[in-house]
């Protein structure tokens, strides 16, 4: 659902849209040719990050009336696709959906594994949209919210497990955070498969899960898990009964969440880049692809590659902090 401000924030920038189509007015004379563009996932088909590469891209094509390519690279966490486009030519036919686990953790938790550098070896064209995380529990954890979570772990620091996706992802990181921000002790279980998270503590198998909401929203709206608070600074609209944690007592620091952008490789001319960003731009702005993103459980987001490369250095240092502090390491 659309919101005034929304609208109001979106009918705003639609003038820079036009300006910057406009500006690069000389490199749309040849680029892009008949030879199709390229958009990797670096995640398996089907995937939201899929869905939502997809439905941009096909948004695009239309839009500036060429063939586009959606290819699913899937494996190592991302590592594989990203690396395969870091290498690719910087031609404007190369282009990858980047998350904060890709573009930014791999390098640091993965540092003899992975040999690119998220921003030294790509160029940011444009931020697609945001989400933030849910920290669901089992139905049979006896409480009801996040202070009586914080209140049960400041008896017991060690007694709980947290479920996320993998070692060194950034809902770990969120987990780390949380541990950092409220004094407990969580225990950290990875999942190789993450469907198999939410099955689990609706099972009553693992104490709690920290997920993007998408994965979440059907089984907090069922009563499966219970939700004790979204991860972003306000409520979100996908799941506006349930608190930020922030409105919890000794969590009012606490903020994390996940990005979605495109990255094309280092060196790629700055006037295909703003022709992208501002195609990408253009297509945010339709009520279809707001709508899907909202029954995704994520929120457009653009951000143009002026303001999306200071965000990313910020989120990096930011990251950095606590991979170091918490000795986040993956060897393989």
């Amino acid at each position: 659902m659309l919101t005034n401000r929304t609208r109001f924030s979106f009918a705003r920038i639609g003038a820079a849209f036009a300006l910057m189509v406009a500006a690069t007015g000389a490199a749309a004379q040849t680029w892009p040719t008949a030879r199709p563009i390229t958009f990797t996932v670096p995640y398996a088909a089907g995937s939201v990050n899929d869905v939502m590469m997809r439905l941009v891209a096909n948004a695009v094509g239309v839009r500036m009336k060429t063939t586009v390519i959606v290819e699913n690279v899937n494996g190592a966490g991302g590592v594989l696709a990203t690396e395969k486009v870091a290498r690719a030519k910087p031609d404007g036919y190369n282009f990858i959906m980047g998350v904060d686990s890709t573009i930014l953790l791999a390098q640091l938790v993965k540092p003899a594994v992975v040999k690119y550098d998220g921003l030294r070896d790509f160029t940011p064209v444009a931020m697609m949209a945001t989400s933030p995380l849910v920290i669901v529990a089992r139905p049979d954890l006896p409480v009801s919210d996040m202070q009586g979570f914080l209140k049960a772990v400041s008896a017991n620091p060690k007694a709980y497990s947290y479920g996320t996706s993998g070692i060194g992802t950034s809902l770990h990181i969120a987990g780390e955070m949380l541990n950092k921000e409220s004094g407990a002790e969580l225990t950290h279980v990875p999942y190789a498969v993450s469907t198999q998270i939410m099955t689990d503590v609706a099972g009553s198998q693992l104490d709690l899960a920290i997920v993007p909401i998408g994965s979440a929203a059907t089984f907090v709206r069922s009563g499966k898990v219970k939700a004790l608070a979204v991860t972003s600074v306000e409520r979100s609209p996908s799941l506006p009964n349930v608190p930020a944690a922030r409105e919890t007592h000794g969590l009012e620091k606490f903020n994390a969440g996940v990005w979605f952008g495109v990255f094309a490789p280092k060196d790629i001319e700055p006037t295909i880049v703003a022709h992208m960003a501002a195609e990408i731009g253009a297509a945010l702005q339709t009520e279809d692809i707001q709508k899907r993103f909202f029954d995704m459980g994520v929120q457009s987001n653009f951000m143009p590659p002026e303001r999306f490369q200071p965000f990313l250095l910020a989120q990096r240092a930011r990251l950095k902090t606590v991979v170091e502090e918490k000795k986040i390491r993956v060897d393989q």
